[in-house]
């Protein structure tokens, strides 16, 4: 086990070097390594990288899965990443300590971010359709969280999972219909929309946060890098004003990132973050304990077990 570990780190470290930017001049040796998935959370991180915030300070590097990239970090290849509280309570549980320096997503009630999305041929056209349907998720992650919460709320059962972990992958073949419904983020449902795909379940339903993401950093990396950590933050607020100010300026950078026709968002809304602030204790309890009941973790964490205050502290 311990070596398919190392072959994998290995793997991981040339790969990500043999692309990275912080081989390249333009950046310095010791830049904040940052890694994100595809996702519109990410936008504001993008921004900063491509309006010069970061400047020659942050390298971004993007993974096609939660699993390579919670791998990247655990090695050390990578200093922080993007990430939702059920991979931070998982990575948390490894060997390599973690914290939470700060949450940043927009009210759901303002901004979609997930839905469970049918296929253009099913015959799946609303929730009480979903009964015995199979849904393409990632295990052990949000995404399974916020399909059990989906199906809950609408009072929903007898859903099998099959799990899809790459992003991609899954969204193709729920448009090639492999897959009868799939657990989608932005702005890949909105993609789906427009190829015949339809929303089934959205997130903004469900009245509360729960698939705000965060910014998890190694401990280390924090105690060491303070101060980078800090612009970091700052570059990534400043971004995310950018965005708001702005939204339609950005669209082409939604398509590049999520690999789609930027025609086909044209009528898709930027809603990005305002201000970071941590995640409440009582939805970090609310994870933990549902990851408990799942049997993905047997660890139940404290608040300052998993979060830094050292940051932000209080809201920006």
């Amino acid at each position: 086990m311990l070596f398919k570990k190392l072959v994998i780190f290995l793997l991981l470290f040339i790969s990500i070097f043999i692309f990275s930017g912080c081989a390249k001049e333009e950046y310095k040796e010791d830049c904040l390594r940052f890694g994100v998935l595809r996702v519109e959370d990410a936008l504001p991180v993008y921004t900063a990288e491509r309006t010069g915030l970061f400047e020659n300070e942050v390298e971004v590097i993007i993974f096609s899965n939660t699993r390579e990239m919670d791998l990247a970090l655990e090695a050390g290849v990578i200093d922080g990443i993007l990430t939702d509280l059920v991979r931070s309570i998982l990575i948390k549980g490894g060997e390599e300590d973690v914290r939470i320096v700060a949450s940043a997503s927009p009210n759901p009630s303002l901004k979609r971010k997930f839905a469970i999305v049918a296929a253009p041929e099913s015959n799946i056209y609303s929730s009480s359709d979903l009964y015995n349907s199979e849904t393409g998720i990632s295990e052990n992650s949000i995404a399974l969280f916020l399909t059990e919460k989906m199906l809950f709320d609408k009072k929903v059962s007898n859903v099998s999972f099959k799990s899809v972990p790459d992003i991609k992958l899954r969204f193709e073949s729920l448009l090639s219909n492999s897959l009868e419904t799939a657990l989608l983020p932005e702005p890949l449902v909105t993609y789906a929309e427009q190829e015949g795909g339809r929303v089934i379940i959205a997130d903004t339903e469900l009245g509360k946060n729960y698939s705000q993401t965060v910014y998890l950093f190694r401990e280390k990396y924090l105690q060491e890098n303070k101060d980078k950590v800090e612009n970091f933050l700052e570059d990534v607020l400043t971004a995310g004003g950018f965005l708001n100010e702005n939204p339609e300026k950005y669209l082409s950078l939604v398509a590049e990132k999520a690999g789609i026709n930027e025609k086909l968002l044209s009528d898709y809304k930027i809603y990005s973050i305002e201000k970071i602030f941590l995640p409440e204790l009582e939805l970090i309890n609310e994870v933990n304990e549902w990851m408990i009941d799942k049997k993905i973790t047997n660890k139940r964490y404290d608040f300052d077990e998993l979060v830094t205050k050292e940051f932000i502290g209080e809201e920006k």
